[in-house]
């Protein structure tokens, strides 16, 4: 065998390994966005999973303070300090779980319908003669982010006027 032909063999290797190196590099990659993408997939699950017990909570303490909510969304001005202070908590605590998912979904953890639904639900009560008195105390006590205030100032410029008939038209509450 000449030595022109072990360098040549020699350098064909190197190119073939080179190339073959190139390769590995790219399937990792694919490898890696795919598994980025899964795990993504997966913490948006787990996330809108833990939300949605917040959220249950949350109902929980407005099935616990009823009354109290009820007259809040109505007539929150007439009522004595203490009602006010339960329904004031669970306008706050919903909100804050509004929040949450808002800054997620920044972060592309969390779903547009999954973000779109809190805020929905939440903008309803807010949206009511009594919920509103209450948003603007909360608004102007730096409760809750800015991302949150944004949406919800966006949601209530659209929306119809106060609603009065919450109470009617929620009959299980």
């Amino acid at each position: 065998m000449s030595v022109g032909l072990i360098i040549m063999n020699a350098e064909t290797l190197s190119y073939l390994g080179n190339f073959i190196g190139g390769v590995a590099v790219v399937l990792s990659l694919i490898f890696l966005a795919y598994e980025m993408r899964a795990s993504n997939k997966l913490a948006r699950a787990q996330n809108q999973r833990e939300m949605r017990l917040f959220w249950q909570d949350t109902l929980f303490k407005m099935g616990e303070w009823a009354p109290e909510f009820q007259e809040a969304l109505v007539n929150f001005p007439q009522m004595p300090s203490e009602k006010q202070l339960k329904a004031v908590n669970v306008l706050a605590s919903m909100g804050n779980q509004v929040d949450t998912p808002i800054k997620l979904h920044h972060d592309g953890v969390e779903t547009d319908d999954n973000v779109q639904w809190m805020l929905d639900a939440f903008v309803g009560f807010i949206n009511t003669p009594g919920g509103i008195v209450v948003w603007k105390h909360l608004e102007e006590g730096d409760f809750f982010g800015e991302d949150l205030i944004r949406r919800v100032r966006r949601e209530l410029d659209n929306a119809s006027p106060p609603n009065l008939g919450i109470i009617e038209a929620l009959p299980w509450f």
